[in-house]
């Protein structure tokens, strides 16, 4: 038990200081070539605190992962790329519509090439850290759905999402954020009601996909279900909100944190149910991985 503990801590060590030199690589790139990215006003201390925690957020979730599940490289490698891209993602589209001070339009395609840059690295090294090697204590298997039965299904996840993001969105906004985002706090806007189904809609999209390599594993349905949750709660809602620690108000934080626990937490769960749905008694075709 104490290797295993101090083997997930390394391996998280390891993930954090990766990630930040994937950051700086990235970043450097980008502006080399004239991007324009959001500016930082924190203190060096600050930036630097707050990037470490967030990477820490991703060292833990993938240890959750693996100590579920035994994935192979190859599959860890597309699981996490589409982990960390889509969802990261998700949150810069939906920064560009609700805080239009810090992220402008203008940056959204430079910010998703840093990301996918960054997703690239990681997945790699967490492939390599976390991934099994030993194939043949894997049981690698997926649903033996029609293409139909996968759009209906993903397509049916994606609504549940929208119908949590709508339903928390607003017990939130009513209760605690509203006064943030009517006194523009910290660059914070309020969209159309257009423009807010058309990103949610995407964004619907990119998180169901992000954890579908997570939900179709052979693990037990309520463990898949629950790591599922966690894994889009943690990428999509507390990494990107841990960044935010210094430029909004901690109540604000607190409180998104909360509904987003509720939204993506729910949608990974009903995705995982849905899969399984009418599956159960049907026979599992092995998939390469």
């Amino acid at each position: 038990m104490m290797k295993r503990t101090l083997g997930f801590m390394f391996r998280v060590v390891v993930t954090v200081i990766v990630y930040v030199i994937a950051v700086m690589i990235a970043g450097g790139i980008l502006s080399s070539l004239g991007a324009t990215l959001p500016a930082v006003s924190d203190e060096m201390n600050i930036l630097f605190a707050k990037l470490l925690l967030s990477r820490v957020v991703i060292g833990v979730t993938f240890c959750i992962i693996v100590s579920f599940m035994e994935l192979s490289r190859l599959k860890l490698l597309f699981a996490a790329l589409a982990i960390l891209f889509l969802n990261l993602a998700s949150v810069i589209l939906e920064g560009a519509y609700f805080v239009p001070g810090v992220i402008t339009k203008q940056m959204i395609f430079p910010l998703l090439v840093q990301q996918l840059i960054i997703s690239i690295i990681m997945s790699g090294v967490i492939a390599l850290l976390f991934g099994v090697t030993n194939k043949k204590n894997i049981q690698d298997s997926s649903p033996s759905h029609s293409l139909i039965g996968w759009v209906w299904r993903i397509a049916a996840s994606m609504v549940c999402y929208i119908i949590f993001y709508y339903l928390f969105g607003k017990v939130n906004f009513a209760l605690f954020t509203s006064s943030y985002y009517m006194d523009n706090m910290g660059g914070l806007g309020i969209p159309s009601l257009i423009d807010i189904v058309k990103i949610e809609s995407v964004r619907s999209l990119l998180i169901v996909l992000s954890v579908i390599f997570i939900a179709i594993s052979s693990i037990d349905v309520r463990k898949r279900a629950i790591v599922t949750g966690l894994t889009v709660f943690l990428i999509g809602g507390v990494m990107p909100l841990v960044q935010q620690l210094s430029t909004l108000p901690t109540a604000l934080v607190i409180a998104s944190v909360i509904e987003i626990l509720f939204q993506n937490f729910l949608t990974g769960v009903v995705l995982v149910m849905l899969i399984e749905y009418k599956g159960q008694n049907k026979s599992r075709a092995t998939i390469c991985g």
